[in-house]
């Protein structure tokens, strides 16, 4: 199976065969196997597929493992998929972390790779601003964000990264000037501020 996985995968990759739904339905069950290998070579096909068929199977994986590995595998191809139904939750494993692991490199890209999806922009202001509550909740254990008074600024400056990676409007760079000038804003997010305008 792993072996059939592979090739497909590499059809899809190098050749640029079009996989489509029925290989990404076919492939899902695979995906969530219990040997870690096989598991890992059909989440990778299922990124592959560009088929948004498999982005529930995906969320889901996400949700259900305890395994880091798999868990930023799911968030890399739920990069190549680019549905906008997985922008939350890429949003969110920008600021989750386990034990010594962070999924930010993993979901800062696959957030940029849906540069295109119209809904992104929005929900990356929605966070810039202090307006989602679940990054919000995420985030009051961090100690760095224990004594913030608003939006806390590692909060700000991952998203600004990522919004200046996909491109930023004129508005919005009025907003990261308007913020970066603010009294009291810690130095770290001025910087990291001065680094997405320079992008």
């Amino acid at each position: 199976n792993r072996s059939i996985g592979t090739a497909l995968k590499e059809l899809a990759v190098k050749q640029g065969v079009k996989l489509g739904d029925g290989v990404s339905e076919a492939a899902a069950p695979y995906a969530n196997s219990g040997d870690t290998q096989t598991a890992l070579t059909f989440i990778e096909l299922l990124g592959a597929t560009n088929s948004k068929r498999g982005t529930a199977d995906l969320l889901d994986m996400i949700a259900d493992s305890d395994n880091n590995f798999i868990v930023k595998n799911c968030v890399i191809a739920l990069g190549n998929i680019r549905d906008a139904k997985a922008i939350d939750v890429l949003v969110e494993h920008m600021f989750r972390e386990r034990t010594g692991v962070s999924f930010y490199a993993e979901s800062s890209y696959a957030l940029f790779q849906h540069g295109d999806v119209p809904e992104l922009m929005p929900k990356l202001e929605a966070v810039f601003e202090g307006k989602n509550t679940k990054v919000n909740d995420m985030m009051k254990g961090s100690k760095a964000c224990q004594d913030a008074k608003g939006t806390c600024y590692v909060v700000q400056a991952k998203v600004a990264e990522v919004m200046s990676d996909v491109g930023l409007s004129d508005a919005q760079i009025a907003t990261l000037n308007k913020v970066a000038m603010g009294k009291g804003v810690n130095q770290q997010l001025v910087t990291k501020i001065i680094e997405a305008l320079g992008r």
